[in-house]
């Protein structure tokens, strides 16, 4: 990987694209590598939810979750 120089009179153009390129693309991969991640959390979620008595799901959350409701 390139490092980003800030003098853009002096800079390789097409290193910059394909830097640009690369970056855009591993972008895309780890965007659906989250979306695909928060779907399995949501899903387990939902398992617990199920499994807790009626106004427990909060408590639950606040106590073994790093996330919140």
């Amino acid at each position: 990987m390139n490092h980003i120089t800030t003098d853009t009179k002096t800079g390789n153009l097409a290193t910059w694209a394909a830097d640009i390129n690369h970056h855009h693309q591993q972008a895309c991969l780890r965007a659906g590598e989250a979306i695909n991640h928060a779907i399995e959390a949501g899903k387990l979620l939902m398992r617990v939810k199920a499994r807790l008595p009626h106004g427990e799901f909060g408590g639950w959350l606040g106590k073994n979750l790093e996330v919140t409701d």
